[in-house]
């Protein structure tokens, strides 16, 4: 049967930059083996001493000699405390005391209790002898190339200190080294966020057969380096400050500005981006008809035209125009293009350009010009900056690599200081300055015969997101509002929907229905649909309460929640029109083989149409054009990505859509063929779904926004973030706000929620959120051995995995900035590995707010075709509908 679906092309891979052996092999085995028996015995020793003080209780209750009674007593009393009494209570004449049988009890129970001295005791030499095998397994993780060329980049000082235990120059390395270094071993190993050489990627091709999924390991690696956007931005500015430098710029209207018949309405630059409204008198009307027909000339040019077709003087002119670039109605276009591959090389070119015509004067921050002497050199620094970033060099030859960035900062911090720019040339800019990504030189293959059930799950799941997506309430909110505030108007401009609506927002009023849904700020409430006075969202409560109660009712495999799938397809069908499956999803997944065959753990689902995909085929080379268009089927929407970076690396990448909507204050180097104003897109009523969509005149189909980058979209420039929100795609399901929540144990303020299955996918994870409070710590002077045991019993008593992912959450500040606090991001952590431990201990020491565990599913993945150590792997994989191909 013909799929409804397709899978996009290429698929990506991430590897883990470093082995999982580097962690097992940090593991106290043979302790931690003890320290179960010893929790065993715990559990005898409490059942025998509990059995046996009802036993001395009755003993003791028929006993008639009042000298024996206390003696009794007091023997129980120590029994009962798990203590071993003393000589002369035991077995001296209380032994005659006490029937036949309870004496054996009291025999057992002693037996026990001396297993227990006798294993506590040789735990404690076991887990000295072992601590020092773990310590020198964490210093052989620190010797790993791919650890040490992420760790310069991550860290320069720890790896430098790193170096020196490394080689025997340090022998009793500091608590804080140790701890650094846990951390960074973790994220190397069990972790794919891709930082340096702790992550390396390779774009995969589906095959008709074979293994499930090979992986290029054994192939060399590329290491690609990328100078910081927000860097780059600041010497660009520093540049433009130059008298005269913005003059043999390129001009622009900003395309987000709208003309009405006697205002004209646009986006102000970031990072406020004010919305303005100027009058449109018959300058300024002048004055935007030049602009907009001679575009791409110079300012310079511009105040000329301007002068002659207005009969004033150039003098009169120029600054009028330098006030319409100061607001942000015109734009000067920057010298480089936000997507260029080479862009210090592009801006050396036009820094030479303008020196030669006499305009290169940049003026430092108190506002003097910088001397001669330094900016002479710009041009030639930063292509010397150039050819050393772009430099090829061998990924494990670590002292290159250090001489290299040591270089390179030199180099940027020598730009800054000939630009007057307040940079220090310290580790702290070299961190800052530039980005590196690892690239396997080779291409992935998977099976797409294996792979094909669990997509076909996949698909049934994206179709049932559509009535869980966060930003429905959004759209729903924003048909009313359209309703209410334009109730004549069947299209409305995007510019003009946005400015209104930022007003109304502005102006409080609280007792408007669509108020709260559109505070793309203000997170909502469970019982906000519920209060609603839109019938359209009281019943996307509803049915959002049915999907939950498939789980409730669904079977339970011990503490998993198993869903089939063909229960959610049911679902889907029953919804209303204004429920739409996503058209396109990116699914980070991690490959879970089993004897019943493939399964899949979800990490997170996102929107598709290209996230991420461009960003990793630029780093991987793809040799794929750089402007293309995609023919599409002329029936389907037009999928348009954003063009710009706003400043993120993560968001460089190449184009995967086959239109672009062009953003105030971004440099395109698409033809501007494939462009699509951001001013001239308008908000219309779509027929089958009675939401509102995004359309451009000259097509008939409607847009569908697209963030292919990789920027997180609540740091997306507010216009963005509302086009986004209200016509696109964002986050579907990611682990830091699971969907399904039903099954939630509560017990001492434990909350556990079980791992949630649908057909061959793992939706969720299992997890248990603790107060920090409740987690034990370590006693000033505590053995290790205690505190072990002490934390292991409190794991096994909470049921909580002695591996595990965890996640800090802060109750303090606003909800933006624990969302965004680094505690939620996941570290590995395994209470049987001390180094391990230690990032436990150190994460928790606060006792605020509250820790997450997050079962370590699934096993790494042991790549075909290499040594056959296992690695943490994840795919990410971008299923469509079979019409939204692009």
């Amino acid at each position: 049967m013909r799929r409804s679906y397709e899978l996009e092309r290429p698929f990506v891979v991430r590897v883990a930059g470093l082995p999982w052996s580097v962690l097992a092999a940090g593991v106290q085995r043979d302790s931690w083996a003890r320290i179960q028996q010893l929790l065993d015995l715990d559990d005898a020793i409490a059942g025998r001493a509990d059995e046996l003080s009802e036993a001395l209780y009755e003993v003791i209750g028929r006993l008639h000699f009042a000298a024996v009674k206390p003696r009794l007593v007091a023997l129980r009393r120590t029994l009962y405390a798990r203590r071993p009494p003393r000589p002369a209570d035991w077995p001296g004449d209380l032994r005659d005391q006490l029937p036949e049988h309870v004496v054996d009890d009291v025999e057992a129970l002693l037996l026990l209790l001396r297993q227990r001295a006798e294993l506590s005791r040789a735990l404690r030499e076991v887990l000295t002898a072992e601590a020092r095998r773990s310590m020198s397994a964490l210093r052989d993780a620190a010797a790993v190339p791919a650890l040490q060329r992420g760790l310069i980049q991550a860290s320069p000082s720890l790896a430098a200190q790193s170096r020196r235990w490394v080689v025997g120059h340090l022998d009793r390395p500091r608590p804080r080294l140790l701890l650094g270094l846990a951390k960074y071993v973790s994220r190397a190993a069990a972790k794919t966020s891709p930082y340096s050489t702790f992550t390396s990627i390779a774009l995969g091709d589906w095959s008709t057969g074979g293994a499930p999924l090979r992986i290029p390991v054994d192939g060399p690696l590329r290491c690609v380096p990328e100078l910081d956007r927000l860097m780059l931005g600041q010497v660009v500015e520093r540049l433009l400050a130059a008298p005269g430098a913005v003059g043999a710029l390129p001009v622009r209207l900003n395309p987000s500005a709208v003309r009405d018949a006697g205002t004209v309405t646009f986006l102000g630059p970031r990072p406020g981006e004010a919305i303005h409204s100027v009058p449109l008198g018959r300058s300024l009307a002048l004055c935007l008809d030049v602009v907009a027909a001679e575009p791409g000339r110079i300012l310079d040019d511009l105040v000329a035209l301007v002068a002659e077709k207005s009969g004033k003087e150039p003098a009169e002119v120029r600054p009028f125009l330098e006030r319409l670039l100061h607001l942000g109605l015109l734009e000067a276009q920057q010298p480089v293009a936000d997507q260029a591959p080479d862009p210090e090389a592009q801006l050396a070119d036009w820094y030479d350009t303008i020196a030669a015509a006499g305009r290169a004067a940049p003026r430092s921050d108190d506002g003097e010009t910088v001397p001669d002497t330094g900016r002479s050199t710009v041009a030639a620094q930063l292509r010397r900056l150039h050819e050393t970033l772009h430099a090829n060099d061998e990924p494990t030859d670590l002292a290159a690599h250090d001489r290299r960035q040591r270089l390179l900062g030199e180099m940027v911090a020598g730009v800054g200081h000939a630009l007057g720019l307040p940079w220090q040339p310290d580790d702290r800019l070299r961190k800052a300055a530039f980005h590196e990504n690892a690239v396997l030189v080779g291409r992935a293959q998977a099976a797409l015969p294996a792979w094909e059930p669990v997509f076909d799950d996949l698909n049934v799941v994206r179709r049932w997101l559509g009535l869980h997506d966060r930003m429905l309430p959004v759209r729903i909110a924003l048909d009313a509002y359209c309703a209410t505030r334009f109730p004549d108007r069947p299209e409305i401009n995007l510019t003009e929907l946005h400015a209104c609506l930022q007003r109304d927002l502005a102006a409080g009023d609280s007792t408007a229905d669509w108020s709260r849904f559109l505070q793309l700020g203000r997170p909502l409430a469970a019982e906000d649909l519920d209060r609603a006075r839109e019938p359209r969202l009281r019943r996307l409560a509803e049915l959002r309460r049915r999907s939950m109660a498939i789980f409730a009712e669904a079977e339970r495999d011990g503490t998993t929640v198993v869903v089939a799938p063909e229960r959610l397809a049911a679902l889907t069908a029953t919804w209303p029109t204004w429920v739409t499956a996503p058209p396109s999803v990116s699914c980070y997944l991690q490959p879970r083989p089993t004897g019943q065959g493939l399964r899949a753990v979800v990490n997170v689902i996102s929107g598709g149409h290209g996230r991420g995909r461009g960003r990793w085929r630029r780093l991987a080379g793809s040799l794929g054009p750089t402007n293309h268009v995609v023919e599409m089927d002329t029936d389907a929407p037009a999928v348009a990505e954003l063009s710009g970076t706003f400043g993120v690396a993560m968001n460089l990448r190449e184009p995967t859509a086959p239109w672009e909507i062009d953003y105030p204050f971004t440099n395109s180097d698409r033809p501007v063929a494939q462009r699509i104003p951001f001013g001239e897109l308008v908000v219309r009523r779509n027929s089958q779904s009675g939401l509102r969509e995004l359309g451009w005149p000259p097509l008939r189909v409607p847009i569908l926004p697209a963030h292919t980058g990789l920027m997180a979209d609540p740091l997306m420039p507010p216009a963005a973030r509302f086009m986004f929100a209200a016509f696109g795609q964002s986050f579907f399901l990611h682990p830091q706000f699971p969907i399904v929540t039903v099954g939630e144990q509560r017990t001492e303020g434990v909350v556990r929620q079980p791992r949630i299955e649908v057909g061959r996918l793992t939706l969720q994870r299992a997890r248990w959120t603790v107060p920090a409070s409740q987690i034990p710590v370590r006693q000033p002077g505590e053995h290790d051995a205690d505190y072990l045991v002490r934390l292991a019993r409190w794991l096994r008593e909470k049921g909580i995995p002695s591996r595990s992912y965890i996640r800090t959450v802060t109750e303090d500040g606003p909800w933006q900035t624990r969302v965004f606090d680094k505690g939620r991001k996941p570290m590995y952590v395994d209470v049987a590995n001390p180094w391990l431990l230690s990032v436990l201990e150190h994460l928790c020491s606060s006792e605020s707010g509250s820790v997450t565990f997050e079962e370590a599913l699934p096993d790494p993945l042991s790549p075909v075709g290499a040594d056959g150590d296992p690695r943490v792997t994840e795919m990410i994989v971008e299923l469509s509908e079979r019409r939204l191909h692009v």
